[in-house]
């Protein structure tokens, strides 16, 4: 699947300009450490999500499956760390980030993908950590 991301890392930056989930972001901003560590799950190319983060002080550790992606992500962002690997793959520190996000992946991995997700990243957040995902309203399947 990287690979598939990766043929199209270009073109999804260049069209991933507007601001879809900045202000739900923004509303959730407060109920976070001023100034902690975010994980942002599936970050692509790092914009609009990731530097609206970094922009409003947070430290950023960002996942995704894709090199190109991963490569965007580091040339859009002043700061922060990048992680190439799928989120199924990832090794989750315990209680270590403050807040984490999942925008428009969650509904890509299966179920049990999805329960797994859930199960590490509640380990990986600090007590009053906040965990802000996306998923459609019904379930539903498809073939990507």
């Amino acid at each position: 699947m990287a690979e598939d991301y990766d043929t199209y890392a270009d073109q999804y930056a260049k069209y991933r300009t507007s601001p879809m989930g900045v202000e739900q972001l923004k509303r959730w901003l407060p109920s976070i450490s001023s100034n902690g560590t975010v994980l942002d799950l599936g970050c692509g190319s790092g914009r609009p999500l990731t530097t609206t983060l970094e922009e409003n002080g947070f430290d950023v550790v960002g996942v995704d499956s894709s090199p190109r992606m991963i490569e965007i992500s580091r040339s859009n962002l002043a700061r922060g760390e990048f992680i190439c690997t799928p989120v199924q793959k990832y090794s989750f520190p315990e209680i270590y980030f403050d807040a984490a996000l999942c925008w428009g992946l969650m509904f890509l991995l299966n179920e049990a993908d999805q329960e797994q997700l859930i199960f590490n990243t509640a380990k990986t957040l600090k007590p009053s950590g906040q965990f802000l995902f996306t998923s459609p309203a019904i379930a539903c399947e498809w073939e990507d």
